[in-house]
């Protein structure tokens, strides 16, 4: 079966046509659902005929990594223990940190891989050796999950006088170089989301917290 999160938005378009023989807009509905509405089912997208949601329910899934275990650090540090479709887990952080202009804000740290090939052995995740690569819905489901989170209320601010975590400011040094590296700028955080979108893959730029704080 066929996981919808794997899919750019021209396969998605060219699933919807050719195997379902659905008008190209239909996609793009889909593709809100998935990203925007971050719906995990199909009968939640009630803009679709019910024979649809049915043939989608026969021909597809939207899997999401399942939640094992949340573990919430006293600086804001939200580490997520997540079980992949054939019981592998994983791990994704949301690290606090500060912008150029100190504005509080959250870096997500994905994992890409299950295990490490690395072998540090100072890093647990190194001495398990490396399993396999994930898919790319596998990577994105991390972010649907904690934008999930962070949109449930259930993320409480770093208290004032909790230091920075060593993790964030390595993984904050690291995104703003590789801003500068790249000629961008971070003006417009909805831009970047947009500007995926319009590319084939939905942007992650809805991690950093606006307002949660």
């Amino acid at each position: 079966m066929i996981n919808l999160l794997n899919m750019t938005l021209e396969e998605l378009t060219r699933f919807v046509s050719e195997e379902l023989g659905q008008p190209p807009f239909r996609a793009r509905q889909l593709w809100k659902w998935l990203w925007r509405k971050r719906a995990r089912s199909f009968a939640e997208m009630s803009d679709l005929s019910k024979s649809l949601r049915a043939e989608l329910e026969d021909r597809a899934c939207i899997l999401w990594p399942e939640l094992a275990a949340t573990r919430v650090s006293k600086d804001g540090t939200v580490k997520f223990l997540l079980r992949l479709h054939d019981g592998e887990l994983i791990e994704t952080v949301l690290i606090p940190s500060h912008s150029r202009e100190g504005i509080p804000r959250l870096t997500q740290c994905l994992s890409c891989q299950v295990g490490c090939a690395m072998g540090c052995t100072f890093c647990s995740t190194g001495s398990m050796g490396f399993t396999r690569n994930m898919s790319a819905g596998e990577i994105l489901g991390q972010v649907l999950l904690a934008q999930d989170y962070l949109q449930s209320g259930a993320y409480v601010a770093p208290q004032p006088d909790a230091p920075e975590t060593a993790a964030g400011m390595f993984v904050e040094k690291a995104a703003e170089e590789n801003q500068e590296d790249c000629g961008l700028e971070d003006d417009d955080p909805e831009g970047d989301e947009r500007e995926d979108e319009g590319k084939g893959r939905p942007g992650a730029a809805g991690l950093r917290d606006r307002g949660a704080a």
